[in-house]
């Protein structure tokens, strides 16, 4: 019996025996767990990323020879669009330039009219004040040859009377 413990006791100690259970422990394990399924299905997972990342790469490589064609005639479009906008800049200077040469014609115009029109309120008031005067200095001078000459009044005086008698009323 010495030897059969003996034996049993080389037997658990062994590192095959151990390798063996090991084995069929784990070979219990995965009829049990179904390792097979989980393996296929992380391979399903993996197959279908790398479909996932083809057809990623491949839209990448769409768009990126979309934008080189977009990107291929941008300076001509910028070309075309900087003329434009120096064609429209110079058209834009020749009308404001235009209308600007129009506005000063127009502010001479009105200018030589209220120049006109206030030489003519001028002239008007100077003509009124010349008048006065002169009706006032003829005034003084018919007063004073009155004054000077009494018989030059009796004989305006006469004639006066003389047209009123020849109206006819």
């Amino acid at each position: 019996m010495e030897n059969i413990a003996h034996l049993w006791n080389l037997i658990i100690h062994s590192n095959t025996f151990n390798f063996v259970i090991f084995i069929l422990v784990l070979a219990y394990i995965c009829k049990k767990i179904d390792v097979s399924a989980i393996i296929a299905k992380l391979q399903e997972k993996i197959k279908q990323m790398i479909e996932d990342s083809d057809k990623a790469k491949d839209n990448a490589h769409k768009n990126l020879s979309e934008a080189e064609e977009k990107v291929k005639n941008v300076k001509e479009e910028v070309d075309t669009i900087l003329q434009d906008a120096n064609t429209t800049a110079s058209r834009l200077s020749e009308k404001i330039s235009d209308d600007t040469q129009k506005q000063v014609e127009n502010i001479k115009k009105n200018t030589e009219k209220v120049i006109e029109a206030e030489e003519k309120v001028i002239y008007t008031s100077l003509m009124k004040k010349a008048s006065v005067a002169s009706i006032q200095t003829a005034e003084k001078h018919i007063k004073e040859v009155l004054s000077n000459n009494e018989s030059l009044h009796d004989k305006y005086i006469n004639e006066s009377i003389d047209e009123l008698d020849g109206l006819n009323i």
